[in-house]
């Protein structure tokens, strides 16, 4: 099932929590599923390659926790690597 806003606020706070770098919106084009995935550090370009267009997965959202997450949730579709 598709994310909600309320979905990635919730999941926004999960990786604060966990002390997360940013949050990509992971969308499975098979099953149709959003889920979160986790990026510390400076890796998330690494891991974007490597999530991107695998596993018949697409990132279809990058929220970047040194950013204010308000202002991105408000966004059309936030992609901040």
């Amino acid at each position: 099932m598709l994310a909600t806003k309320a979905d990635h606020k919730k999941w926004l706070k999960e990786g604060a929590k966990q002390g997360a770098s940013h949050m990509f919106v992971v969308f499975n084009i098979v099953n149709g599923d959003d889920k979160p995935y986790y990026v510390w550090n400076r890796e998330s370009k690494f891991m974007y390659a490597n999530i991107h267009g695998r596993d018949n997965n697409t990132v279809s959202e990058v929220y970047d926790y040194s950013i204010d997450l308000e202002s991105q949730l408000d966004e059309l579709r936030a992609f901040h690597l």
